[in-house]
């Protein structure tokens, strides 16, 4: 029943008339009531009966329903009207503010396509280097319009494949580490819009015959690829992606064309930079390598010289791993130095190759640098580094003399980035300089081992010198403890201890207070011998010790000066002695003489007891027979 009602009033005519109608109600039911109160009857259904068919104005008033529900519908119908017409009117209000906010919109997008090509155009006009511009341009283009994917391709230098060189999203990371290229013909978009540099738009990518579909970019559904053109020279293609069907439009497509012409511009510019770099980099790289060459020369052995080469070689081409080989055999080469990418960055050092083996044996063999853009494919690759993550490699000789002394490697682990000219001139500099500084260090350990042989000799002579001075020391009753003397129980403990370690040593006295203390006195890295005190114990302190030292190399070299000084005064006495005989001997005329004084001085000098002097046959006179003896008896 509430339902039929509620249908039934579902208009305001009909709500209206429903009103009017329970309003005029009112009339008939005041009027009954007050009739019943007049005539004093009660208040009751057949009373209000009996009134209403025996009173005709009481018929008259009941006629209100009626007549004010027709005035009642009649104001709900235009009650209807005026809903109809504010209906439609809102309806057209709603249209309006619609075409409003789509224009609004399109200005929004306008503003930010302008907005978006200008931070394009300061960033092309700010930033020199090309991996940088790509990048931030790619960046821009995705984050202000809202694209689904972005990317710019470059030609390589052959012209034929059009390479990736930046995009966003993983899936464009993924990309460019596969090293993703497309090439340059009718059968991709990026392909086709280099070929006939004119834009190409795929509104509906399902219905694109020319086009590349990416696995990785499955929620493409329209896609713009404009060609990168500056002038006669075409350098790639800006590729652009979105998920909504017909997502380029005649603005979108001009906005980003602009975009394209601006980056084409930054890119011919950076070219030039780029190039005008190389050369100055060239000239900087020759002086880094004069500043190299002295500090490789510096190092204190060798294996923190093979180590410092390699660095070098890796900073002068930007690569990301490098090693060095050098001979072990005639046969083998050992990998001295490594630095690799991954977990273990010296992954490599000490595994070994054939002479002619991989490509530092090739290297070492031929004389010759070897260059290798695409390690992974190589046929003449070693079984020792088959898991080296490489994929460009340099292989330089290092010569001297026409002899190959080691085979420095550079590589790149990226996929993409050969070697250029530039670094293989730089990696044949450095390596020129770093043969030098090899035979150098070779030179150099020959002169250490020289002098480190001289050092020991000179050593084992003073040693010998000294024990022989010692002993006669002790002959001449000074008491001289030094080489040669016997360390036993007797000898006092710090005196034995000094003598072995060559450092100062302390004992406890007898007396509590005092400090037994032997310093070793030391020539030419040779204890000589022992200066013994005493000390108290309160005063001994490290500076105390300082001194100590400081004083037995002072007595060290004033007693070596002494003993050098006693040796000159004796050879210059014996110097003077044979003068003097000599002197006495050519002063006599004839041999008896002759011999006699030469038999006397002997004796004499000599403190011989008995001295015989015996001339030969074939010095004697003619009238002599046979020889002559001139003997000298002391005893006699």
């Amino acid at each position: 029943m509430r339902n039929l009602l509620t249908r039934w009033l579902s208009t305001e005519t009909r709500r209206y008339v429903a009103i009017g109608a329970a309003f005029g109600l009112v009339f008939p039911l005041i009027a009954t009531l007050v009739t019943l109160i007049t005539r004093q009857l009660p208040i009751s259904l057949s009373n209000m009966w009996v009134v209403q068919t025996t009173d005709p104005l009481l018929w008259i008033i009941d006629t209100a329903p009626v007549f004010l529900g027709g005035f009642s519908g009649l104001a709900g119908r235009r009650q209807e009207a005026l809903q109809s017409t504010y209906q439609r009117l809102r309806e057209v209000t709603n249209a309006l503010e619609k075409q409003e906010q789509r224009q609004a919109d399109e200005l929004v997008r306008q503003a930010a396509q302008l907005k978006a090509s200008a931070d394009v155009g300061r960033a092309a006009a700010s930033i020199l280097d090309r991996e940088q511009l790509l990048i931030k341009v790619t960046d821009l283009i995705a984050e202000r319009f809202g694209f689904y994917y972005a990317a710019v391709f470059l030609l390589d230098e052959s012209g034929q494949n059009a390479v990736l060189h930046a995009a966003t999203g993983e899936a464009g990371r993924i990309l460019k580490e596969r090293g993703h290229k497309l090439a340059v013909d009718n059968a991709s978009m990026v392909g086709t819009a280099i070929t006939t540099r004119k834009p190409r738009i795929a509104l509906d990518v399902g219905k694109e015959r020319v086009r590349f579909a990416n696995p990785l970019l499955p929620n493409t559904r329209s896609e713009i690829a404009l060609p990168l053109v500056v002038g006669d020279r075409a350098f790639g293609a800006l590729d652009v992606q979105s998920t909504q069907e017909a997502a380029f439009d005649d603005a979108s497509a001009a906005a980003l064309q602009s975009m394209a012409d601006q980056i084409a511009v930054a890119l011919n510019t950076a070219t030039s930079f780029s190039q005008a770099r190389t050369e100055a980099q060239r000239a900087k790289q020759i002086a880094t390598l004069l500043g190299s060459t002295l500090e490789l020369t510096l190092q204190s052995d060798r294996q923190t010289l093979y180590e410092r080469i390699v660095r070098i070689g890796m900073d002068l081409v930007n690569a990301d791993g490098a090693g060095l080989a050098l001979p072990v055999s005639d046969t083998e080469l050992e990998m001295k130095a490594s630095v690799d990418v991954g977990p273990n960055p010296q992954l490599m050092i000490g595994r070994r190759l054939k002479v002619n083996e991989g490509m530092s044996g090739q290297v070492f063999t031929t004389k010759q640098t070897l260059r290798i853009d695409d390690y992974l494919t190589w046929s003449g690759r070693s079984a020792a580094f088959t898991d080296a993550p490489y994929h460009a490699i340099l292989g330089v000789p290092l010569v001297w003399q026409a002899r190959v002394l080691a085979v420095l490697t550079l590589t790149h682990s990226q996929p993409n980035r050969p070697f250029t000219e530039d670094d293989e001139y730089s990696a044949k500099l450095l390596c020129s300089q770093a043969a030098a500084t090899l035979v150098n260090v070779d030179l150099r350990d020959d002169q250490e081992r020289t002098l480190k042989e001289l050092n020991a000799l000179n050593m084992r002579l003073t040693r010998e010198t000294w024990t022989a001075f010692s002993k006669q020391l002790k002959r001449e009753g000074v008491d001289w403890i030094g080489i040669g003397e016997p360390i036993g129980p007797n000898r006092q403990p710090e005196v034995s201890e000094a003598l072995i370690s060559g450092r100062i040593a302390t004992h406890p006295a007898s007396d509590q207070d005092q400090t037994a203390v032997a310093v070793p006195i030391i020539l030419r890295g040779v204890p000589i011998g022992v200066m013994r005190l005493r000390v108290p114990s309160e005063n001994w302190s490290g500076s105390t010790a300082s001194t100590l030292t400081s004083i037995a190399g002072h007595i060290a070299q004033a007693i070596e000066n002494a003993r050098l000084l006693q040796v000159t005064e004796e050879r210059f006495a014996r110097e003077r002695v044979l003068s003097e005989s000599t002197d006495k001997i050519r002063r006599k005329t004839d041999v008896e003489h002759i011999l006699q004084t030469a038999a006397e001085e002997l004796a004499r000098h000599l403190q011989a007891t008995r001295v015989a002097v015996r001339m030969s046959s074939n010095v004697a006179s003619d009238n002599d027979e046979k020889p002559r003896d001139s003997i000298v008896d002391l005893n006699s």
